[in-house]
């Protein structure tokens, strides 16, 4: 493992782990009996989708050379690690999806943050700080996705 990385690493292993949990997300829908199950998972396809393009588009309006700063910083676990570390089985219950979820936001949520707290330049830490909030943003926005299908 190593203890540092660029800036442009950690938005790789990022959008990485969006394209493995849309990956994973699919392969849950496909085998899903509930239909409500079903809409929620092509949801978060979607959402994955959408999130790991908004991480490339940070980094095509990322300041000149910020993406190829060096930060001390050491990922804790590879995207393709965490995702296989989830349990998930091909019958899920929303309850169950939804905490999938947000296990995965979470991971994002940390990983910006503990990249923000050690950035030491200050554009830097925005580029971080405004990834991180979008992520907390989106965990909300599964929350409230979630909820809606309790009332179909």
């Amino acid at each position: 493992m190593r203890t540092f990385e660029t800036a442009q690493d950690v938005l790789d292993n990022a959008r990485e782990l969006h394209r493995l949990a849309g990956f994973l997300y699919q392969q849950l829908r496909d085998k899903a009996h509930d239909d409500r199950a079903r809409m929620l998972l092509g949801y978060m396809v979607d959402h994955e989708q959408t999130m790991a393009n908004n991480i490339a588009r940070y980094e095509r309006s990322a300041p000149a050379g910020i993406l190829g700063t060096w930060i001390q910083y050491t990922l804790e676990e590879s995207p393709q690690g965490f995702i296989d570390a989830l349990d998930v089985n091909d019958n899920m219950s929303i309850d169950d999806i939804t905490k999938i979820g947000q296990q995965v936001d979470s991971y994002l949520v940390n990983l910006f943050e503990d990249v923000m707290q050690t950035a030491a330049s200050p554009s830097l830490q925005d580029v971080f700080r405004s990834l991180m909030s979008m992520e907390e943003e989106e965990k909300h926005t599964l929350t409230r996705a979630a909820n809606s299908l309790w009332e179909l």
